[in-house]
C-alpha cells in the first residue's frame, strides 16, 4: 500500500535526482585577437546567445545551451565588419558533455573576414 508519505518522498527523490544531473552546457567567449568584438552571437544549433561586447583578451560570462559541439556559428563585429563563422553541418560530431566551455575566437584573416575558433574544457 502507497502512503502519502512515501508518495512525497518519491516525488522529492526524484526531483533531486533530475536536478542534479544537468545536460546543459555552458559556454563562454574569449576574444583571443587584437581587436574588440561587437554584437557577438553564438547559435549551437541547442540554443543561441547574445554576448555583447567583448574587449581584446577579455572572456564573457558562461551562457547557457541545450547541447554544442566543437564549433558553431559564431558571428561578430569589429568597428562596422561583419565576421562569421559559418559551419557546414555537424555531420559526424559528437555532442560536448554538460560542463563549462570555452571559445576562444581569433581573427583569422581581416582581408577576408574569417573568424579562428579553438574549444576549451574549463
Amino acid at each position: 500500500m502507497v502512503t502519502q508519505k512515501n508518495q512525497d518522498l518519491f516525488f522529492f527523490i526524484l526531483l533531486l535526482l533530475t536536478s542534479c544531473t544537468s545536460k546543459e552546457v555552458q559556454l563562454r567567449v574569449r576574444n583571443s585577437s587584437a581587436y574588440t568584438y561587437n554584437s557577438v552571437s553564438v547559435n549551437t544549433s541547442g540554443g543561441e546567445n547574445a554576448y555583447g561586447t567583448i574587449p581584446t583578451g577579455a572572456v564573457s560570462d558562461y551562457k547557457t545551451f541545450e547541447f554544442a559541439y566543437r564549433y558553431a556559428y559564431i558571428s561578430l563585429k569589429i568597428d562596422t565588419v561583419s565576421y562569421i563563422l559559418q559551419p557546414i553541418d555537424y555531420v559526424g560530431e559528437t555532442k560536448l558533455k554538460s560542463g563549462d566551455y570555452t571559445y576562444e575566437v581569433s581573427v583569422y584573416d581581416t582581408a577576408t573576414h574569417q573568424l579562428g575558433l579553438t574549444l576549451v574544457e574549463d
